[in-house]
């Protein structure tokens, strides 16, 4: 059930109406996806619930689930809450994952790190870009400078050939002027106690940065267990000059044709780590 769809719409959250019209997009695209909600009590009603009114405070939550064939033996709940941010006005979530719920509202084993991601409020409409399938999705809201922009993504891990797996789950985000990444496995949680404070693209710290003639470098994503993990397919990085910004460019992933979109280093800074300083993030767009 691949998606992908670019919305507009604003995420200052200072009235009900905009609270509920903000958090029912990112619930509607998630069912796009072919994520299932699940039917746990107390979860946020769009009609009545009343806008936060402050900052840093929750109003309600949801929780999804994947529904391709893994599920069954490897099964992964997202639990996404949903409220403010810094500011009453800035909009705001939350996302942890288990391995299932009690029905109402509590995930159940070995959870990832509970994560907020939030970005600072634009009065206008802003686009926000939406790629899932059944086992993964990444958000990618695009503000005019990085404060006003941010991102999340959950896939289940893959294996040498990039074939989808049932290990766990590989979990970006970018909210804050900040990058994090975990890695989570359904038994054992996640491997690092806390979101490591970069993504793990490691590419040239020495000019010409990525590029010789006509060739341009792009780089996976290494997730992190004590060793690094195949890279997924939710992200990848590059040299912010080598390609345009805002654009759909496609090219093969594990011998495979795919689809992703440069977000560029204005919106979301440098992406990478080891001396990487200009490198943007691209998401899968597909």
């Amino acid at each position: 059930m691949s998606y992908a769809a670019n919305t507009s719409m604003t995420n200052t959250i200072t009235s009900d109406a905009q609270f509920r019209a903000w958090g029912l997009a990112y619930a509607a695209k998630f069912a796009s996806m072919g994520w299932i909600q699940t039917a746990d009590t107390g979860q946020i009603n769009w009609v009545t619930v009343l806008t936060p009114g402050a900052g840093n405070t929750v109003r309600g939550y949801e929780i999804w689930r994947m529904d391709d064939a893994l599920q069954a033996t490897a099964p992964i709940f997202l639990k996404i809450e949903y409220g403010s941010g810094a500011a009453a006005a800035n909009g705001s979530v939350w996302i942890t994952l288990g391995n299932g719920s009690d029905g109402a509202g509590a995930l159940l084993g070995v959870t990832s790190t509970r994560q907020q991601v939030q970005c600072t409020a634009t009065a206008g409409a802003i686009p926000h870009y939406w790629s899932g399938d059944t086992n993964r999705l990444i958000v990618g809201v695009i503000g005019a400078s990085a404060a006003t922009s941010m991102l999340f993504g959950i896939e289940r891990t893959v294996d040498a050939a990039g074939v989808v797996a049932g290990e766990g789950a590989l979990l970006i985000f970018r909210g804050s002027s900040i990058w994090g990444q975990q890695a989570w496995n359904q038994a054992i949680g996640p491997y690092t106690a806390t979101w490591e404070a970069s993504l793990g693209a490691m590419g040239a710290a020495v000019a010409p940065f990525g590029v010789t003639g006509l060739q341009v470098a792009i780089y996976p994503i290494y997730h992190n267990k004590g060793v690094f993990c195949n890279p997924g397919y939710n992200a990848l990085v590059y040299e912010n000059a080598t390609i345009g910004t805002l654009a759909t460019i496609n090219f093969n992933v594990y011998g495979a044709a795919h689809t992703y979109f440069t977000l560029g280093s204005t919106n979301f800074g440098s992406a990478g780590r080891g001396g990487f300083t200009a490198a943007a993030l691209m998401m899968r767009y597909e």
